[in-house]
Order: C-alpha cells, then structure tokens, then sequence
C-alpha cells in the first residue's frame, strides 16, 4: 500500500518530516514484501534492512518478534468476523481469494504500526527500549482493552492532534482506497450489500487504526517494566 503523494499539497498541514516519513514506509514496505513473511525472516529482513537509512535499519532491529504474532492475530480476528458472515464465508471457500486477503490485511495493520513506529523513531522516542521484549498475551491484552474503547471521539482526537499530523495525514491517504483495493483483488466483495457490506468495510478500514493501537500498546507495555519509561 503506497501513501500517493503526487498533486497533493500538505504543507499547511504536515510537518518538515513527512516527505521523509514517507519515504522510510515505502523503503520499509518493500524490505517486507522482499522477505515475504516476517515472522519467519525477520533476519533477512533486518540484512535487507541494512542496506537502508539507519531509521529503516532501526525500525527492522527493534520490532519485536511479539509484535508480528500480534498483527497475525489481528488478521485471525478479522478471518473470524468473515468467516461469521455466510455470505462472505462463501467467497472465502476458494483459498487463492482467502491467502490474497490475508496478505493484505497483514500489510494494512503492519502499515498503520510501521507509520507510527517510524514517526517515533524520527522524533527519536523509541530507542533504548528495543533491548525489551513484550510476551504475545500481555500485549494483546493491553491491545484489547484500547481497541475496545477507541471510539470516535478517540479517533477525532488522533486525527486532529498537532502530535500526529504526519501519521494521520498518510493515513488518511491511504483509508480512502483501502476497501477499494480489497475489491480489486477479490473482486467477490463488490457484490456484497447492506450490513454486511458495512460490517466487511469497517474490519478493513479499521486495520490501519489497529496497527497503530499495536504500536501505542507497545509503547504502554514497555514503559510497564521496571524502570519505566525510556526515551
């Protein structure tokens, strides 16, 4: 997924770290797509990565293994609300259309925590706290609880906030196509009507957001071990 910058003017608006922040995600998007799954190369990720711009190299080195569990759980959450819709579970019998869907649902959700990641690791917030790691459960758990309670004035508030302009401005970008690209690849979907439509848009166009809640959990479970917060 690309953040499409082109005939778009958001200088009044963005910071002077967007253009860059851009560019680190794509570089980043790339060296996943490369590897293939990351929860299996990462190292090749990270020798890929080497190569790139010290964020890119620092953004493979800190992520932690737990957190790419975490996106794949995410994505089973999301098989679990299709698999619930008989209309949708049908589609999804033909496991090309299912394997095309899983990857980019993985992308959506690695997209929203790399963007946040990245924009901390430029703001040079993340650093020492690397050395940590977070086990799966208690991750998801402090995930679970934020993804319950953002709602839409959290939402509003992580839109508007001067803190996030880069990161809410690239989402934006790319939450107007999203669904769209689901359709393209499983062009099934364009048919589905009603509620259920809106059920199967609203998991899509929440992974983003839920990438960027796995980030923020994160952060918040990190700064739970003893000595607290670092930066």
């Amino acid at each position: 997924m690309v953040a499409n910058m082109e005939h778009v003017n958001f200088s009044h608006c963005v910071s002077s770290d967007f253009s860059k922040l851009n560019d680190l995600y794509l570089k980043v998007l790339a060296v996943k797509n490369n590897v293939g799954s990351l929860i299996y190369e990462k190292d090749r990720a990270e020798a890929e990565a080497s190569r790139l711009d010290p964020e890119v190299r620092s953004f493979f080195r800190l992520l932690d293994s737990n957190i790419l569990i975490m996106i794949d759980r995410i994505r089973e959450t999301k098989f679990e609300v299709f698999d619930s819709l008989p209309m949708v579970s049908d589609i999804l019998k033909d496991e090309k259309l299912r394997e095309t869907l899983s990857e980019i649902l993985f992308e959506f959700v690695f997209s929203g925590l790399a963007i946040c990641f990245l924009d901390s690791i430029l703001k040079k917030s993340t650093g020492a706290r690397g050395k940590y790691s977070i086990t799966s459960d208690y991750l998801w758990e402090i995930f679970s609880e934020k993804s319950l309670k953002f709602k839409v004035p959290e939402m509003h508030e992580f839109f508007t906030g001067p803190e996030n302009r880069d990161i809410s401005s690239m989402f934006k970008l790319m939450l107007d196509c999203m669904y769209d690209r689901i359709v393209e690849k499983v062009p099934s979907f364009s048919e589905l009507e009603g509620q259920i439509a809106d059920i199967v848009r609203e998991v899509v166009e929440r992974s983003m957001v839920e990438g960027m809640l796995l980030f923020r959990s994160y952060e918040q479970a990190l700064d739970s071990l003893p000595g607290g917060h670092v930066s």
